[in-house]
């Protein structure tokens, strides 16, 4: 369970260094996401089965980030570098460990 609260620690930590780089429209669902990160980093340290929204969460944060035209063009662009470098760890690389820490802490 460490290792999952740690994973949703980081994913909180760059979705609030990201959202002022981000765009204002999306102010309101940003904050949301990373207010339901927040709680599910706080519960799991008491609940073992937080680990399934966690995995469902992260499944829908990557498919939306792949399925944006914008974020598939900072991407690819490397334009603005911050944007895409904080895009590529926070809606990838964190999400996937996400999904694997979840895993293991169910199977535990």
């Amino acid at each position: 369970m460490k290792k999952l609260s740690i994973v949703l620690i980081a994913i909180s930590i760059i979705g609030a260094i990201s959202i002022p780089l981000g765009n204002p429209r999306f102010l309101v669902i940003s904050l949301s996401l990373e207010v339901l990160y927040i709680a599910l980093a706080i519960l799991s340290f008491k609940y073992r089965y937080i680990a399934i929204p966690s995995i469902i969460l992260a499944i829908i944060v990557i498919t939306v980030n792949t399925l944006s035209s914008v974020h598939t063009n900072i991407i690819l662009s490397l334009n603005p570098l911050p944007n895409a470098i904080l895009l590529i760890i926070g809606a990838y690389i964190l999400q996937i460990m996400l999904i694997v820490t979840s895993i293991t802490s169910l199977r535990e």
